[in-house]
C-alpha cells in the first residue's frame, strides 16, 4: 500500500501542479468544446452557435469574427499590398477567384480561453498574472490574424492545401500556448515558489 504522505507530497510539488493544471485545462476545453457547442442555420443561411442546443453564443462569436476577418483585410491590402474585400466575416481575393470565410471555430476564442485558464489557475503569482496574461493574449490575437491570412494566401493554391495550412497553424497555435505555458513554468511560476 502506497504511502500517502508521499503521494500528496507529490502533488503539491510545482512542476506536478504545472501539468496537472495544462491537462485538466485542456482536456476540459476539448471535451466541452465537443460536446456542449453545436451549429445550426436559420432560414437566411447564417450559422448559429448554439450551448447545449438552448442558449445562443453568435452573438458573442460574430463580432470577433467579423473583427478577425477586418485585420485580416488590413493585412492583405495595408501590408502585402493585394487586392481584396472585406464582407462581414468573409474576406474576398480582389478578382473574386477565392475566399476565406472565417467562422466561430476560426476565431480564437478557445484557445484564449484555454490560456488565460492555464495560467490564472496558478495558485501564486497573481501580480505577474496581471502582465503575463495580456502579453500572451495579444501574442495569440496576432498569431490567430497570422494564421488567418496565411490561410488565405494558401486558398490561391487550393482548398486541400489551405486545409493542410489550417491543421498546420492549428498545431502550431496549440504549441504557442504549450510555450506560453512552459513559459510560465519554468521562469516565473517555479522561481517564485522556489524562493519562498
Amino acid at each position: 500500500m502506497p504511502n500517502n504522505k508521499i503521494d500528496r507530497s507529490i502533488l503539491k510539488m510545482p512542476r506536478v501542479q504545472a501539468v496537472i493544471i495544462l491537462v485538466a485545462v485542456v482536456l476540459f476545453f476539448y471535451v466541452f468544446w465537443r460536446n456542449s457547442l453545436c451549429e445550426s442555420r436559420d432560414i437566411n443561411d447564417r450559422y448559429h452557435l448554439m450551448l447545449w442546443d438552448c442558449i445562443e453564443l453568435s452573438g458573442i462569436f460574430y463580432p470577433v469574427v467579423d473583427e478577425e476577418a477586418k485585420q485580416v483585410h488590413f493585412v492583405v491590402t495595408e501590408i502585402m499590398g493585394d487586392s481584396a474585400i472585406c464582407l462581414g466575416n468573409t474576406v474576398i481575393e480582389g478578382n473574386g477567384k477565392y475566399w476565406l470565410n472565417i467562422v466561430w471555430n476560426c476565431s480564437g476564442i478557445k484557445q484564449f480561453l484555454e490560456f488565460f485558464f492555464i495560467i490564472i489557475l496558478f495558485p501564486a503569482c497573481h501580480k505577474k498574472k496581471l502582465w503575463y496574461i495580456p502579453v500572451g493574449l495579444v501574442i495569440l490575437y496576432l498569431f490567430n490574424i497570422v494564421r488567418m491570412t496565411s490561410v488565405y494566401y494558401a486558398l490561391e493554391n487550393g482548398t486541400e492545401f489551405a486545409e493542410t495550412v489550417h491543421a498546420y497553424f492549428k498545431w502550431a497555435y496549440n504549441g504557442l500556448i504549450f510555450l506560453f505555458w512552459l513559459i510560465w513554468t519554468e521562469f516565473i511560476y517555479v522561481p517564485a515558489r522556489q524562493k519562498k
